[in-house]
């Protein structure tokens, strides 16, 4: 193995790798994408920049802090700033916005609580913007695994842009129902991208297409100005008028945002709802309870929406929702990993619930969301299609245990992935319905016994389709944790929290930043960062820092044979404006190129 050495000027590296999934070959490369999900490299951690108390907030639990809130913000660099919000109850009447850089962090969840007290439907807190180009037709090159595209025009590009692609609805695959043609699920089928290089007309992308696209439905691509590196860390929240309805966190056009360690009661529709979000992350947080969990998108946990793409949704406990996880509006290459959800419910109200029938918690909702992954995850029923019509392909369920009503796949949901799952007796089974092709069914048990496919050779299930070791909060315990194969008796780390009754873990921050990921591990010490890349794979690549205009301001050849320790010295004089975004490409020899961030900080 190979192992390189960068020493690069002070800058917040966001950075990942390239993830081989173990048991490939039980799941054809057909049927499944390399998952790669979150916020590449970690979630950052970043000093205490302000402190809300000095401007102006009460914290009696009766007095509206939002103004003192608002102030806060607003003091902070226009890269953003952490606001720290000390031990106390703090009433907010409206919504707090987040800009991009802008990070909430309290004392921990249970010394720091919010309670919103608005009567509308506005979320709690919110990251949103609208800086959307203009649709320009896609000509060619949008077949799945594509990573160059070819355009009508694209003049109105540039290099480190997000971009969103979409298509109209395939009426013949998706309205099963006529039900399900609804103007708010029009254009489903879509993927966030960023634009690596640009050649004429034709825009190579960091990621390839997860679905192919059609010329007969008019694919179409634009440019997306997001909410970056927004988040929310250690409090609680509640939303405490049970009329107002709404949300408690809302992420729209938003990237690299995040909300972990946070105990979120009572919301009316989504704890946390995403539309055209890209790679945010939402883990180690306490879900529960809702003041509706009736229909119309009320009780529900973490709703990933329209071509919400790459998020993490890991280690959270969900507890007494209508639906827990629930992915819809063409969502694609998410991850669900290592949640554990309990008490699922429906009614009007929260009283006189499930009468006839229990929802279920894992939600597959609809409207072709295609190729995400549910991986490790405790919980009481998973439904594909359990509305708004079939979904698309490649959705894979690996080493779930399901408690109650078992896996649904509904509703001309073909070409999913059921790998490695663990199911009970009775009504505690898979079920398929004869109008759903192309299944991979493999390796599940139920009833005491496993199920294999016999044209597929490999019984042994992989533990993971998205990490390449065991997760950093499993700590001393083994790894994997869920599944007929697993003979030691212990819980999820999520299971671990409830059962204790401390929801939230609690985390210190190393001095200055370490991010690990898969082969790739950051390290800063003073003004220094030390990246460090593993990979068999290196001979002859070379790496490439450039601006968002795509000029180039330091390349390094890696050499011809690979193995030695290689440095990159970048002076403060050598690198842009702090302001600005900073790109790293890695082009490895007959293996495409990686492009990755890093956002710049003092």
């Amino acid at each position: 193995m190979n192992t390189r050495h960068f020493d690069v000027w002070q800058l917040a590296i966001l950075l990942i790798s390239m993830i081989q999934p173990s048991g490939a070959e039980i799941i054809p490369a057909s049927r499944r994408i390399e998952w790669d999900p979150g916020i590449p490299g970690g979630i950052p951690h970043y000093a205490a920049t302000v402190n809300v108390m000095d401007f102006g907030a009460e914290a009696d639990g009766t007095t509206d802090d939002h103004d003192a809130f608002a102030a806060a913000i607003a003091s902070l660099p226009s890269r953003g700033g952490v606001v720290f919000i000390p031990a106390g109850t703090y009433n907010i009447g409206s919504t707090i916005n987040l800009s991009s850089g802008i990070i909430l962090r309290g004392a921990g969840s249970d010394k720091t609580k919010l309670l919103f007290s608005m009567a509308n439907s506005s979320p709690c807190i919110e990251a949103v913007t609208y800086q959307r180009g203009d649709w320009k037709d896609v000509a060619s090159g949008f077949d799945k695994g594509s990573r160059e595209l070819v355009l009508s025009d694209a003049s109105e590009f540039s290099v480190g842009d997000f971009v969103e692609i979409q298509q109209d609805n395939d009426a013949s695959l998706m309205y099963t129902q006529s039900t399900w043609n609804v103007s708010w699920a029009e254009n489903s089928v879509g993927q966030i991208l960023v634009v690596e290089s640009i050649a004429g007309n034709t825009l190579t992308v960091d990621k390839p297409l997860y679905h192919s696209y059609s010329a007969s439905l008019n694919p179409q691509i634009r440019t997306q100005g997001f909410v970056t590196h927004a988040g929310v860390e250690k409090l609680f929240v509640k939303k405490t008028v049970n009329s107002a309805d709404g949300g408690t966190f809302h992420f729209k056009n938003a990237a690299y945002c995040w909300v972990r360690e946070v105990e979120s009661d009572h919301t009316r529709k989504s704890h946390i709802a995403t539309s055209t979000a890209y790679r945010c992350e939402f883990r180690h947080n306490y879900f529960h309870h809702a003041w509706d969990h009736g229909g119309g998108g009320h009780g529900y946990g973490v709703n990933l929406g329209l071509h919400t793409t790459d998020c993490l949704v890991e280690d959270n406990i969900f507890r007494h929702l209508r639906h827990a996880m629930l992915v819809q509006v063409g969502a694609c290459g998410n991850v669900f990993g290592y949640n554990y959800s309990i008490e699922n419910v429906q009614g009007a109200g929260e009283t006189n619930l499930n009468q006839g029938w229990t929802p279920c918690d894992i939600s597959l909702h609809g409207h072709y969301p295609n190729y995400n992954l549910f991986e490790s995850n405790s919980v009481q029923e998973i439904d594909v299609a359990d509305y708004w019509g079939p979904c698309g392909p490649g959705n894979t369920f690996l080493r779930n245990v399901v408690e109650s009503e078992g896996i649904d796949v509904l509703d001309h949901s073909h070409t999913q992935n059921v790998v490695g799952n663990m199911l009970g007796d009775g009504e505690n089974d898979l079920t398929i319905e004869n109008n759903v092709q192309h299944s991979l069914v493999h390796g599940n048990s139920a009833g005491g016994s496993v199920e294999w496919d016999a044209s597929i050779s490999d019984q042994t299930i992989p533990p993971t389709y998205y990490l390449t070791q065991k997760p950093d909060f499993f700590g001393d315990t083994p790894w994997p944790v869920l599944g007929w194969d697993v003979t030691a008796a212990f819980h999820l780390p999520a299971i671990a929290r409830y059962v204790s009754g401390e929801y939230t873990p609690i985390s210190y921050p190393s001095p200055g930043k370490e991010f690990r990921q898969s082969n790739v591990r950051i390290a800063q010490s003073g003004r220094r960062l030390t990246l460090t890349i593993e990979d068999d794979h290196l001979s002859g690549a070379v790496v490439a820092i450039h601006n968002a205009q795509g000029s180039v301001f330091k390349t390094v050849s890696l050499g011809a044979h690979g193995g030695d320790a290689t440095s990159i010295y970048i002076s403060m004089s050598d690198a842009p404006a702090a302001s600005g975004i900073i790109f790293v490409t890695l082009r490895r020899h007959n293996r495409g190129s990686v492009t990755r961030f890093f956002a710049p900080t003092e």
